[in-house]
């Protein structure tokens, strides 16, 4: 009898961990569609803003951006292009602490060449003509891209010009 008994509450035991584990597998199932379909939205908010800065629409990329950055605040390149669409749009000084922001969270962002040429130009904006012409001259120096480069020289000659 006690044998019987057992062997109905080892069942109960193994039937109430199977449950559970179909529940918890149900419930991280479910989590992490929920979770695919934010990424979803964030990665297509972040392409449409891109596309719009490549046209031009810093104001309607700076939108998509808020919403990416609120869901992804310490991602340095939604900081940076965050950065790159308030400096289209003049806002200068809001621009450089969003460049500030993205380069503190990744610090090797200074060896990027892109981020290098646009930050210096922002600091030509800013008429912190020295910064600007360190972070120029470190876009020569990495010299991945000749286009970047060359934009970097003519840069680098209206410090000069302004500098005299």
């Amino acid at each position: 009898m006690e044998e019987k008994n057992s062997e109905k509450k080892r069942n109960i035991v193994v039937y109430a961990m199977v449950g559970l584990a179909i529940a918890a597998i149900a419930v991280s199932s479910i989590a992490g569609s929920e979770q695919d379909a934010a990424y979803k939205q964030g990665a297509q908010q972040f392409q449409s803003a891109i596309q719009k800065m490549n046209q031009k629409d810093y104001s309607g990329a700076e939108k998509d951006l808020q919403n990416v950055i609120t869901q992804y605040p310490d991602s340095f390149v939604v900081q940076w292009q965050y950065g790159a669409s308030l400096a289209g749009q003049k806002k200068y000084q809001e621009a450089n602490e969003w460049y500030v922001k993205a380069r503190k969270q990744r610090p090797f962002l200074v060896q990027n060449q892109k981020y290098a040429l646009q930050y210096g130009e922002l600091l030509i904006h800013l008429q912190d003509y020295k910064k600007a012409e360190r972070y120029l001259q470190e876009v020569q120096k990495l010299n991945k891209d000749p286009q970047l480069s060359a934009q970097a020289t003519v840069l680098l000659q209206e410090v000069a010009a302004k500098t005299k």
